[in-house]
């Protein structure tokens, strides 16, 4: 079930006016969720804020299962994924879950893509040719206007 009035976790933050887009953030424990237009934008809480007692390899299983639930919970299949406080992505494990995110969106006729400056993964993405699966912006307003 996606985000209601009684979800805890949803709070919009600013309706749009006229010839603006229409912006709602929601948060889950690890995630902070913005809807921009038809697109969701994912951004990731630092593990330090959210979880300082847990590994890094623990954190990122939490982070797993609510980017899983962005898709199978709540719907969206436009995601843009800012990659700007990811700490474990070089792990295979990391970069697998990431994999099965797109595989999932993709099956639901969506689309992802990485907001990814260029030293923050991009080699690794290089390395593994996953840079030849995901589309990646280094804008986030670029990415917002590219055709989805």
């Amino acid at each position: 079930m996606g985000p209601g009035p009684h979800d805890p976790g949803l709070q919009a933050i600013d309706e749009g006016s006229e010839g603006e887009t229409a912006m709602t953030r929601t948060s889950d424990r690890c995630l902070i969720l913005e809807t921009v237009g038809t697109v969701t934008i994912v951004r990731l809480r630092r593990r330090e804020e959210v979880a300082p007692e847990s590994d890094k390899y623990e954190y990122t299983d939490e982070v797993g299962r609510e980017l899983y639930g962005v898709v199978e919970g709540r719907g969206c299949v436009r995601i843009l994924i800012d990659l700007a406080n990811f700490e474990a992505l070089s792990h295979p494990a990391e970069l697998g879950k990431l994999f099965d995110l797109h595989r999932k969106v993709r099956m639901a006729g969506g689309k992802l893509k990485l907001l990814c400056r260029p030293n923050d993964y991009r080699e690794i993405f290089r390395i593994t040719r996953m840079d030849q699966v995901y589309e990646f912006h280094e804008d986030e307003r670029e990415a917002l206007n590219s055709v989805w």
